[in-house]
């Protein structure tokens, strides 16, 4: 199960951006506030943490984090 329909389960949660391009990610946040900003560890181009640094350079853009790998399985506890 992706991150992303996990999230859509949840009706308070809204996802404003998905991208895989730091330079977008970046710009957006520097334009509009996120609560929370989920980073995949293994981007194209550059890693979530090396964007995270990024993100932080910027004053007022360093939300809440959360990493993940795209690649594995993320289960739900009624999946086990």
């Amino acid at each position: 199960m992706s991150i992303e329909v996990l999230l859509g389960k949840n009706s308070n949660i809204q996802v404003v951006l998905k991208t895989d391009d730091s330079r977008t990610a970046i710009e957006y946040l520097r334009t509009y506030p996120v609560d929370l900003v989920i980073l995949d560890i293994e981007l194209p181009g550059t890693d979530g943490f090396t964007l995270l640094k990024r993100i932080k350079f910027y004053p007022g853009t360093y939300p809440d984090t959360f990493f993940y790998r795209q690649n594995q399985r993320l289960f739900m506890p009624e999946e086990q």
